[in-house]
């Protein structure tokens, strides 16, 4: 190490720089007290979130076949200009037939279900839409 390099060293231990200023530990306290506050202000008791779980699958129970009562889950999470948000995943089999939309003018054929290989589970999904050629003359074609 030759002299400007120790001394680029001792100026940046006597003069830090702003950003070095910020990752202080008294700044990392405080941030991390905040996050604390925050976590206590939000917390929801285990009776409320089953509660509120509850209440949304009975609400969407009419209109949908829910998968698995226990594959639903409940997350909570902040936004800046929202505040906190609660947030309700229900999985879905099905909507119940008198509630879905007949659509007389094609059918949904030849699924397929791809994994692809991501942790998040996702699927993709590829089908053919099959109109018959009698409902062409809806369509003007």
């Amino acid at each position: 190490m030759n002299f400007f390099d120790r001394l680029n060293l001792a100026w940046k231990i006597m003069f830090p720089s702003p950003t070095s200023r910020r990752n202080s530990n008294a700044n990392i306290a405080k941030q991390r007290l905040k996050m604390i506050l925050f976590s206590d202000r939000c917390a929801v008791s285990d009776e409320a979130k089953q509660k509120i779980v509850s209440n949304v699958v009975n609400a969407l129970s009419d209109f949908v076949e829910i998968e698995s009562q226990d594959k639903v889950q409940l997350s909570v999470s902040t936004d800046p200009d929202l505040g906190t948000i609660y947030s309700v995943t229900v999985p879905v089999r099905r909507v119940r037939s008198e509630y879905q939309v007949d659509d007389e003018t094609g059918t949904i054929t030849n699924i397929e279900y791809k994994d692809t290989g991501e942790s998040s589970g996702s699927v993709d999904v590829k089908f053919d839409f099959y109109i018959p050629s009698d409902k062409f003359r809806d369509f003007g074609v």
